[in-house]
């Protein structure tokens, strides 16, 4: 207790060094360093935000994933943030010491489900950070039903001046009676990101040829966690990629996330491989390399079929109707933030291991019904858009204007000179 009273003065009297230069920089901790294009999406919507405040922004991860280039300064963390250590965590308030204002990008990690420990330090940095005067923001996130109560204890003892963002009501809800602080309603970051059509040219082409040959462009996403954890998810995937080719369709394989050997692009290439010669001349895999190309496509498309939230942002948020399967409880909100939760849009990954055929109709009854699906999207979506941009609500008032500021991680790092 006593080593974290020293460390919390420690940081203060950092941040009182940064504040006397005047240092107009803001920290961003993301969900998740490399691999998760809905993570990069959210990641690249926050620094653009933040440098049309008048901020530089810097990266609470290293510089090695192109997805997220053109950040004005990265501070690695992996080992902070999977192993702990003090002497680690001192070099980072170290090198965070410009940092005046912080934001971390709550998302799906904040209830701890995935890696309780990974969200502990994160949170251990942000209150830090927070307690030395920076102006301190969770971006919008998610809440599950069963959120780790060691997470819940830490979010508790957050610094008051910690705004907390909940990106759906269903969050936010669960969030208050969980916390038992102040919460507000925002929509996810992702909803922002721009689309890079000039690097999505490939893509763009098979949706193109697709058109002029008669056929609709499903995009289709399949989520590899999900598919470990439900038995029979993956292969249900093949008689619906069929049923959808075999009624005059093409379909778009669009992978999320390649954290893992055993990644959404692996499972879409298992799915591909399984299908006929001429079936798999009607598909596309796209590649995950960037978040605006992905949205550029999903935009292009007629219809998206999705296991992954950030998939259904991506092509919703560009107008594309997305028939998503929900896992720990984060689609319902969602669903109602765009007026989507009577359209039969969201099933359980079960239904479609229990009866893949049937849902095959179902998303050709919906694709027939796309253009009154979509019309639901244009009418909710600017106000969708507008809560999205209030994450970032009073962020920036307060950060200092000195355009000599030293640059964080600027000073070498142990862990840097050793290399």
């Amino acid at each position: 207790m006593m080593q974290d009273q020293a460390l919390a003065t420690l940081s203060r009297g950092m941040g009182a060094l940064a504040s006397a230069r005047g240092a107009p920089w803001a920290l961003i901790i993301p969900a998740s360093s490399h691999g998760s294009l809905g993570d990069a999406a959210m990641a690249i919507v926050a620094r653009d935000e933040l440098r049309a405040r008048g901020m530089r922004v810097c990266l609470l991860a290293d510089d090695t994933w192109p997805a997220l280039a053109g950040f004005d300064a990265y501070v690695p963390a992996d080992r902070y943030l999977f192993h702990g250590g003090r002497r680690t965590f001192v070099e980072l308030m170290w090198r965070t010491r410009a940092v005046s204002a912080v934001t971390l990008i709550g998302a799906d990690i904040l209830d701890g489900v995935y890696n309780p420990h990974s969200v502990l330090r994160r949170l251990k940095i942000l209150s830090a950070l927070a307690r030395r005067g920076c102006e301190a923001t969770i971006l919008g996130s998610s809440f599950n039903e069963t959120p780790n109560p060691v997470c819940v204890e830490a979010l508790r003892r957050l610094p008051a001046n910690v705004a907390v963002k909940a990106r759906e009501p269903v969050s936010r809800e669960r969030m208050v009676a969980h916390l038992g602080r102040p919460v507000d309603l925002v929509a996810d970051l992702a909803f922002l990101c721009p689309a890079d059509t000039a690097g999505a040219r490939d893509g763009l082409a098979f949706v193109a040829g697709a058109g002029e040959a008669g056929r609709k462009v499903i995009a289709l996403t399949a989520n590899f966690i999900v598919a470990a954890r439900v038995e029979g998810f993956e292969a249900a995937h093949v008689p619906l990629v069929k049923a959808l080719i075999a009624a005059g369709h093409s379909v778009a394989l669009v992978p999320h996330d390649t954290r893992k050997s055993d990644s959404d692009a692996a499972l879409l290439t298992r799915i591909a491989d399984r299908l006929s010669e001429s079936e798999r001349a009607h598909t596309h895999l796209v590649p995950p390399d960037h978040p605006e190309r992905v949205k550029a496509i999903l935009g292009a498309c007629d219809f998206a079929i999705t296991s992954r939230m950030h998939a259904a942002i991506l092509a919703m948020g560009a107008g594309v109707p997305a028939f998503s399967f929900g896992y720990q409880g984060k689609f319902e909100g969602l669903m109602d933030l765009l007026g989507l939760s009577e359209e039969g849009m969201l099933h359980q990954p079960a239904a479609l291991v229990a009866d893949p055929e049937g849902i095959a109709a179902a998303v050709l009854q919906r694709l027939a019904d796309r253009d009154r699906l979509a019309a639901i999207l244009e009418r909710h979506l600017p106000d969708v858009r507008a809560m999205s941009r209030d994450n970032f609500a009073g962020l920036g008032a307060g950060a200092g204007a000195g355009a000599g500021a030293e640059r964080p991680g600027a000073t070498v790092a142990p862990e840097r000179r050793a290399a």
